[in-house]
C-alpha cells in the first residue's frame, strides 16, 4: 500500500507547481535576513538592481517582486 501511495505521489504532474512555489517561498523567507545582507557588500546597488537580483534568485524568471 505504501508503495502505491509513493508511486501516486511521484507520478502526479500537479506537484511540479508546488515545487516552484516552494522554491519561491524559501527565497522569500531567507531574502531579508540572509540574501539581502550579502548584497550590502555592494553599496552602489540601486533598488532596481536589488529587485533584479531577487528575480534571479527566484530562478531567473526576469520578473521583479
Amino acid at each position: 500500500m505504501a508503495a502505491l501511495i509513493l508511486l501516486r505521489l511521484l507520478s502526479d504532474r500537479g506537484m511540479n507547481a508546488y515545487s516552484v512555489l516552494t522554491h519561491e517561498e524559501i527565497i522569500d523567507l531567507v531574502w531579508t535576513d540572509e540574501l539581502r545582507s550579502l548584497l550590502q557588500r555592494f553599496p552602489g546597488l540601486t533598488e532596481d538592481q536589488i529587485k533584479e537580483a531577487r528575480a534571479y534568485a527566484y530562478g531567473g524568471a526576469g520578473r521583479t517582486c
